[in-house]
């Protein structure tokens, strides 16, 4: 990996946005009624979410394709109809995981339940949070043989951390360091001021207090974003799962529908959570007749 020189930070065109905070949610037990990614989900504040029924088989082969970074088969599963897709033996609708597009369900987001004893302040726990997801980033990006240089690490108007995919493998324009384009390849982290607040057994084996990074905001909630040119071909879904390998087990990331790219460009019309790698789907097994 290379250091790029900060020439490109407007590249990446972050926008300044405000917001309003909020508290953090209440803490609360495993419902074993639920699918652990709705468990996970519900703990964070994303409660509009809801599972739905597939055969088993099916689920697993979905999950593993998620996590091992191979090419979700959806044409073995879905057929596309106009706004939603729908699995076929386990009529699986997509159509009950699209909102409106400022919903906190609609879009990509982090959460964390940083223990309260790796900072002294919110601030200082932010900080942190850049540094981890950081070294994730990086740790991904080589674990996948991607080209990319560190851009930056910011703590002014905004807290964020970029990298510059320059893989021309993908499509990713070769930008040099003197360079200052608009159309390039990244991955950037923003990270917003998290709330106090306890951990729950969703979580965790015990509660504990937390630094909790917040998804329901209106627009100050923390995100790794990918940024692709109109002919690159990133693996969205193999950069969000190689990423998540390196974060402690309290980071998740939440992935909404038709918001991640594969490797053919195709979204994957379902949402999911990945932790450590692990993909959690809101499915469970269909009942047996």
């Amino acid at each position: 990996m290379k250091q790029l020189s900060k020439t490109l930070l407007a590249s990446l065109g972050i926008m300044i946005l405000t917001g309003c905070a909020t508290t953090a949610p209440e803490p609360q037990p495993y419902d074993p009624t639920k699918s652990r990614a709705l468990n996970l989900a519900y703990a964070a504040g994303l409660d509009r979410l809801t599972d739905q029924e597939i055969p088993k088989e099916q689920g697993q082969h979905i999950t593993d394709s998620l996590a091992y970074n191979a090419l979700w088969a959806h044409t073995n599963f879905v057929s596309p109809a106009p706004g939603f897709s729908s699995f076929g033996a386990g009529a699986l609708s997509v159509a009950g995981w699209l909102f409106a597009p400022k919903e906190k369900e609609a879009r990509n987001s982090l959460v964390a339940w940083m223990p309260k004893t790796m900072a002294r302040t919110p601030e200082e726990a932010e900080d942190k949070m850049l540094d981890i997801v950081k070294e994730a980033i990086d740790k991904g990006l080589t674990d996948l043989g991607v080209d990319f240089y560190f851009l930056y690490k910011t703590r002014k108007s905004i807290s964020a951390v970029s990298f510059l995919i320059n893989d021309a493998a993908y499509g990713c324009p070769q930008v040099k360091p003197e360079d200052s384009i608009l159309n390039i390849c990244g991955v950037t982290f923003i990270v917003r001021e998290p709330l106090i607040g306890k951990t729950s057994t969703v979580v965790s084996e015990h509660e504990y207090p937390t630094y909790f990074f917040d998804p329901r905001p209106d627009v100050k909630y923390s995100k790794i974003f990918i940024e692709q040119t109109a002919n690159s071909k990133l693996p969205e879904q193999s950069i969000y799962a190689a990423i998540s390998k390196h974060l402690p087990k309290w980071v998740l990331l939440y992935l909404a529908a038709n918001e991640v790219k594969q490797k053919d460009a195709s979204k994957i019309p379902f949402p999911y959570i990945l932790q450590q790698g692990k993909a959690e789907l809101f499915i469970k097994p269909a009942a047996m007749h």
